[in-house]
């Protein structure tokens, strides 16, 4: 057998072995170009700011026995994703706009027992454009203790 006809005899086997090793060069240099995102029309970096209000006893918005106070009122151009609720007691209840979130009553007092979205800051709640936010003691006095959210564009 002479030294071409094994060449391409068993060549093969070396130009495979050669193909896999520069697609796998190739595909590892691909791979560590830089990532980027784009950023859609008309939103700037710092357009979702993270708004948090924690109070003393003596600063907090306070409720009285069947009172509602206001805790936040959303710009017109934005929504409010609230993602952190902490009051003082069990009587404390969230309205938006005068209407009562049903079901809210229970979910933002903190206690062993009570772990849920709200108390550890995994809710999205969200309030529309242009609404207020309220604080409402329907049972004795209610003060927040911690609000935290953040700020996003209207969805269009």
């Amino acid at each position: 057998m002479t030294t071409l006809t094994a060449i391409f005899e068993h060549g093969w086997k070396y130009l495979f072995g050669c193909a896999a090793l520069v697609a796998s060069v190739g595909f590892t240099v691909k791979a560590l170009r830089p990532a980027n995102a784009t950023m859609p029309v008309g939103m700037q970096w710092g357009d979702f700011p993270i708004q948090s209000f924690s109070y003393h006893d003596n600063t907090a918005p306070t409720a009285a026995n069947n009172t509602t106070v206001n805790l936040l009122t959303v710009p017109a151009d934005r929504i409010f994703v609230v993602t952190t609720v902490i009051a003082n007691n069990y009587t404390c209840q969230l309205y938006v706009d005068g209407a009562l979130l049903r079901g809210s009553d229970y979910l933002f007092h903190y206690s062993a027992e009570k772990v849920n979205a709200f108390t550890v800051g995994n809710a999205h709640l969200v309030i529309p454009a242009g609404s207020t936010l309220q604080l409402h003691g329907y049972y004795g006095t209610c003060y927040m203790e911690h609000l935290e959210g953040y700020y996003a564009h209207v969805p269009s």
